[in-house]
């Protein structure tokens, strides 16, 4: 444990959590959703590539670019 910090009490919510379900209340687990697939790695394929796409656009690209977009 790093220096200044104190231990938490594990059951400091026991007693409320007791109360709760005494009064008949029930603790209930909602099943996770489905989740879309995530990658940290860019998708640049996916961005319209090439020397005229907006993912490449930049420095001389963009100079061109523009020429030919007008």
């Amino acid at each position: 444990m790093l220096s200044g910090m104190n231990p938490k009490i594990q059951d400091r919510h026991q007693k409320a959590i007791d109360e709760w379900l005494s009064k008949g209340n029930k603790i209930t687990v909602i099943p996770m959703g489905e989740t879309a697939k995530h990658s940290l790695r860019t998708k640049s394929h996916m961005k319209g590539g090439g020397r005229w796409g907006a993912y490449n656009v930049g420095g001389n690209n963009r100079i061109a670019a523009t020429r030919r977009s007008a």
